[in-house]
């Protein structure tokens, strides 16, 4: 996974002219991955950053819920 700083570098070394082939092997990444980070780039102007990743946390079950899933067990 590619973190807010490499995503820089990677634009920083495409704005020089480097191929996205080679920057992103550098940092271990997949090429097309480059290649969307740069034309998100080349359309909004601006670099992408990572929202929050993973599984959003949700409310606990209610003891009506937790009980109704145990009856059903049963």
């Amino acid at each position: 996974m590619l973190t807010d700083k490499s995503i820089r570098y990677i634009i920083r070394q495409l704005k020089k002219g480097r191929g996205t082939k080679v920057v992103v092997e550098e940092m271990k990444g997949l090429q097309r991955h480059g290649q969307r980070l740069w034309a998100e780039y080349l359309k909004t102007g601006t670099v992408h950053t990572r929202d929050r990743v993973g599984r959003l946390k949700g409310a606990d079950p209610s003891d009506a819920k937790v009980e109704m899933v145990l009856d059903k067990r049963v």
